[in-house]
């Protein structure tokens, strides 16, 4: 399990100087519906526990999946936290679901622009 505390940077545990493997990077969604709607495996010790919303600054040496839209990035720093319920995840979903379209039709400078959203 990976502990983040607000303003404090989180590193990969591996890829100190170059490109960190695949496997040791946090995954992170640009859009907050992107990360709502994150699949957890199913053998997740954390499957049912509540969930939140991390808005993270990432910066390093990151892989951009084109098909799904995922990040994956070597180095985050939580900027704020949204407590999701049910309710609130279909509130934030629909409202989301519009800023998503627009994000990912927008250039791609504008959407560089803005913070990951990380599912925890």
């Amino acid at each position: 399990m990976t502990r983040y505390e607000l303003g404090r940077w989180t590193r990969a545990k591996a890829g100190a100087a170059g490109w960190p493997p695949l496997d040791a990077c946090f995954f992170g969604a640009q859009v907050e519906s992107k990360a709502l709607a994150a699949h957890f495996p199913l053998n997740s010790k954390h499957l049912d526990a509540p969930k939140v919303l991390v808005k993270m600054e990432a910066y390093g040496k990151s892989y951009y999946h084109a098909e799904s839209g995922w990040w994956r990035v070597p180095n985050v720093r939580p900027v704020s936290l949204l407590p999701i319920s049910r309710e609130q995840a279909a509130e934030v979903m629909q409202r989301a679901s519009q800023t998503a379209a627009a994000a990912e039709r927008g250039a791609a400078a504008a959407a560089g622009a803005r913070a990951p959203w990380l599912p925890c």
